[in-house]
């Protein structure tokens, strides 16, 4: 049975340890999404930003300006930004000006190009626009547009902001991560951050695990994804940035992402392979604890009831309702004169084969202990007087039976104490009763055979 618990609980513990093994798996990639969603959400708060800021200038343009040019003044309000490159603005006759001259691209066309595109955004919304390389030739840039219309409602242009590729690169990646590599990813499935140092894009369809990446990106903002390319498994986490095509992805080998909960995992193990000794060692303790206690209520001698069970036995008759309950204590003729002339030898055989008698005339429930040398108490549950006083002489029959059965062996005999305690009130009182009962009957046994307890003269050995 402890063999059996032992092995459930080893298997349990080891099941744990899988559990937990997978638990700290899910954990591990739930916090590299939540670490990108931060991250996007930041990248969409920096956005609105610059997005609030171009409706408050474009509100005081209309509201000062009117329907007049547009100031120097007014474009070159922002240029302290450094993490703005220019303030562009498009006018519906499709040219380009900025408060300083920066143009987006090589090809005025290209310039007429996004005008139109940017003049496509609907009333009181900004739009990110596509990266360009810009003219003066620092490198890609991007806008955020918003339109600009005059007090009538009609169409004037747009206003917006040029921001480089590097200030991009640089925001999102404020939160460095050791061996995790922050991606930016664009409709046309570019990688916008990091900035290659040649400058322009690197496309995001030949980087390992990107074929379905950004189609899954667009039906599920954030999530995960997983590749196993050759070099070993690897975690894409992603989240798409509201407003834009844009999808901030963070890819990392899965041992990277896992090593902040392996030692976890480890330490949980040890405390596995801990408990089970703790718990091997005390179910060793207990099985003993109660192999040495199962000894101590067995007399060794005589394999009865020892003085430690019949004082168990005793008190459990407090919390039982068998009551009458009967007390016959038995104390065996002669013993010390057996073990003095024939010696202990003898006494030991004369002790064993007196408890066999006093077990040969108990019922089921009944119980025989030794409370010590010669003294034995049976305890008689569910009782009345008069059966006490039959078992009484009962054995005191089977005492002389077994005597005539073997003449060559000592006498066996018993002065018998009997005692009643009707309700558990009488306990307290029910040994001395009994114990004075047996010495008055052993006073009386003494007087009618008119000389001290008989000789042990026909010594012998041998069973009952």
């Amino acid at each position: 049975m402890y063999i059996a618990g032992f092995a459930v609980f080893a298997i349990t513990c080891g099941a744990l340890y899988y559990v937990s093994a997978e638990d700290a798996r899910r954990n591990a990639v739930q916090n590299l999404v939540r670490e990108l969603e931060f991250r996007a959400d930041t990248v969409r708060h920096w956005l609105d930003t610059k997005e609030h800021a171009l409706l408050i200038l474009g509100a005081t343009i209309e509201e000062v300006v009117g329907d007049g040019p547009v100031p120097q003044e007014f474009l070159g309000a922002y240029k302290h930004d450094p993490e703005v490159h220019n303030i562009l603005l498009g006018l519906d006759d499709g040219s380009v000006t900025a408060g300083i001259p920066v143009l987006l691209a090589p090809d005025p066309a290209q310039d007429r190009e996004w005008l139109l595109s940017a003049l496509q955004t609907p009333s009181q919304q900004s739009a990110v626009g596509p990266f360009v390389a810009a003219r003066t030739g620092s490198g890609m840039v991007f806008t955020i547009a918003t339109p600009l219309r005059y007090r009538d409602g009609s169409p004037r242009g747009v206003l917006a902001f040029c921001i480089a590729q590097s200030t991009l690169t640089a925001f999102t990646q404020k939160l460095p991560s050791l061996d995790k590599h922050v991606l930016l990813i664009d409709g046309q499935r570019q990688i916008l951050v990091p900035l290659e140092p040649a400058g322009g894009f690197v496309d995001f369809q030949n980087y390992p695990g990107s074929a379905q990446l950004y189609d899954q990106s667009r039906l599920v903002p954030k999530g995960v994804f997983e590749i196993s390319p050759q070099d070993g498994a690897h975690i894409f986490a992603y989240a798409a940035i509201p407003g834009t095509d844009w999808v901030l992805a963070l890819h990392a080998p899965e041992s990277v992402v896992m090593s902040g909960v392996t030692s976890l995992q480890h330490i949980f193990l040890l405390f596995c392979i801990i408990a089970v000794a703790c718990i091997g060692y005390l179910i060793r303790r207990s099985w003993t604890h109660d192999k040495y206690k199962h000894l101590s209520l067995i007399d060794q001698l005589t394999r009865v009831g020892s003085r430690a069970a019949y004082e168990e036995a005793f008190k459990n008759l407090r919390r039982k309702a068998d009551f009458p309950v009967a007390l016959l204590i038995c104390d065996m003729d002669n013993l010390k004169v057996i073990n003095d002339n024939l010696g202990h030898a003898t006494g030991d055989l004369q002790l064993q084969r007196f408890s066999a008698v006093l077990n040969g005339c108990l019922r089921g429930a009944d119980a025989v202990f030794r409370l010590g040398g010669d003294e034995f108490a049976i305890l008689v549950h569910n009782t009345n007087e008069n059966t006490a006083t039959q078992l009484s002489e009962r054995i005191t029959r089977a005492l002389l039976d077994a005597s005539l059965a073997h003449p060559d062996k000592p006498t066996l005999a018993a002065s018998i104490g009997t005692a009643l305690a009707q309700h558990p009130a009488e306990l307290n009182s029910l040994y001395r009763r009994t114990d004075e009962a047996m010495y008055a009957q052993k006073i009386t046994r003494k007087s009618q055979a008119g000389t001290p307890a008989s000789s042990p003269e026909k010594a012998g050995c041998g069973a009952i």
